[in-house]
């Protein structure tokens, strides 16, 4: 993180277990920034302007459809408590339509329910993107490539109330399997 420029005493990490899973939130110096809530899955901070305050909540969502329905459900509670403007934002693991996925098995609407759900009961929105659709890709060439948008943000009525232009930008590819999110207030 030094490398990026951030001091260790403007992160919070969350260990991957095994090959998954894994979040850095990290602030630059001067933002009053505080991490309220986290779990092996999400990080909660609370984020202090001068005049209002708002929430990012980083998650890491399961790609098995029991243990993400589980998640989902203790974000749910937790995003249900929230009064601030809040947006939920990472690596969901799943797609939420047949356009979201390119290459190997035909899409599986089953697979998407519990993050549906998720989205309606909350009122949630996707703010958009700007750049690829696809946010994952398996890494490989030909017949064999998948690609997916696994990677997004959702955010709350109160969100969109206070930051209307709110757009996410998909970066290219850097070396990972998963591009890089920006999340933005204006274009």
């Amino acid at each position: 993180m030094r490398g990026l420029g951030f001091d260790i005493s403007q992160c919070f990490f969350v260990d991957a277990i095994d090959a998954s899973g894994g979040l850095v939130v990290a602030w630059s110096p001067g933002v009053d920034a505080s991490v309220f809530y986290h779990s092996n899955f999400c990080i909660c901070t609370q984020i202090n302007e001068v005049d209002f305050s708002y929430i990012m909540i980083c998650v890491y969502i399961s790609c098995h459809s029991v243990v993400r329905t589980a998640q989902l459900a203790h974000l749910r509670e937790l995003c249900s408590a929230l009064t601030l403007p809040y947006v939920i934002i990472d690596d969901f693991n799943t797609t939420l339509h047949m356009g979201e996925k390119d290459g190997g098995n035909p899409w599986n609407a089953a697979q998407s329910i519990s993050l549906r759900e998720f989205i309606q009961d909350l009122g949630l929105h996707d703010p958009g993107f700007l750049g690829d659709p696809f946010t994952w890709t398996n890494r490989r060439m030909g017949v064999a490539c998948i690609r997916e948008r696994l990677d997004r943000a959702l955010c709350s009525q109160t969100w969109v109330d206070q930051f209307p232009e709110t757009l996410v930008k998909h970066f290219t590819d850097q070396g990972s399997d998963h591009r890089a999110l920006l999340l933005s207030d204006r274009p």
